[in-house]
């Protein structure tokens, strides 16, 4: 008689880097690079620098401005909802393959529907997305690093 191991159950992470023996998953937002650049006018108050050293440097400020815009904005709204288990953050997480970047509202041990917010709740979250320029639904992500 073969003996196995139960599985944890899932449990929410509350702290931005609690390490964990496995990579955490995310639930939240992908940011594709095209819903950030095309964000950039709209949201970044950073003015451009076409050359040099100068251009690198402004177009991070850029990306930065709409990281924090995004993350700001869910944060309010969490805040609003009463969700103090929210560790709202760009997170590098799997996408198709790929490391690409996500906006989470939480990270987890494990997918579990348990943890999801509510419908309407979560409508609203989709709709401050939407308004600055991101359409992806939200969806589980594993985290690529810690």
């Amino acid at each position: 008689m073969s003996s196995r191991r139960r599985r944890s159950p899932a449990r929410l992470i509350l702290r931005r880097r609690e390490q964990t023996r496995y990579p955490p998953w995310a639930f939240g937002f992908h940011l594709s690079m095209d819903e950030i650049i095309a964000a950039i006018p709209k949201l970044s108050s950073t003015p451009s620098v076409l050359e040099g050293e100068g251009h690198l440097h402004s177009l991070f400020l850029q990306y930065h401005d709409v990281f924090h815009h995004v993350e700001m904005q869910m944060a309010l709204q969490s805040d609003a909802f009463g969700w103090k288990w929210a560790t709202i953050d760009a997170e590098p997480c799997y996408v198709n393959g790929g490391q690409r970047t996500v906006l989470s509202l939480f990270k987890c041990t494990r997918p579990s529907k348990d943890f999801l917010p509510e419908d309407d709740k979560l409508d609203v979250m989709k709709k401050i997305m939407a308004e600055a320029g991101f359409t992806k639904e939200p969806a589980w992500y594993r985290v690529a690093a810690q």
